[in-house]
């Protein structure tokens, strides 16, 4: 066999192991999910949680639950101030409408009520 046959056929075999072996068939139908034995998900808590690269460091079971703590402390505090600043940002709002005129504060209902409202489907072409 010649070099560039040689080539050819080495490079052939690299596409039809790429195409049927790298690659999953169209028709393969996707893997099914293992069952668990295990307990139900917990709800995720913010408060059990390491802050980032803690848990890198060798945390021992004691510092994780005193961490826990400071953090459980901290955000009953931070969710009281979101929830003023939530309040804060309501009034401002408020405040910036009560400058408008009428027609402004119908053409902005307008466009919140449109941003609201999902985007339409484009309609495809497709040729029978």
């Amino acid at each position: 066999m010649t070099t560039r046959k040689r080539i050819g056929a080495v490079g052939l075999g690299v596409v039809v192991v790429l195409l049927i072996g790298g690659w999953p068939l169209v028709a393969q139908e996707p893997s099914t999910p293992k069952p668990t034995t295990a307990t139900p998900a917990k709800k995720k808590d913010a408060s059990r949680r390491v802050p980032a690269y803690f848990g890198q460091i060798g945390l021992t079971t004691e510092q994780r639950a005193s961490i826990y703590n400071i953090q459980a402390k901290r955000h009953e505090k931070i969710d009281a101030l979101e929830q003023q600043i939530a309040a804060e940002r309501a009034e401002m709002l408020a405040d910036c409408e009560k400058v408008l005129n009428e027609t402004q504060k119908k053409l902005l209902d307008t466009l919140r009520k449109a941003a609201a409202e999902p985007a339409p489907k484009t309609a495809t072409s497709s040729k029978p």
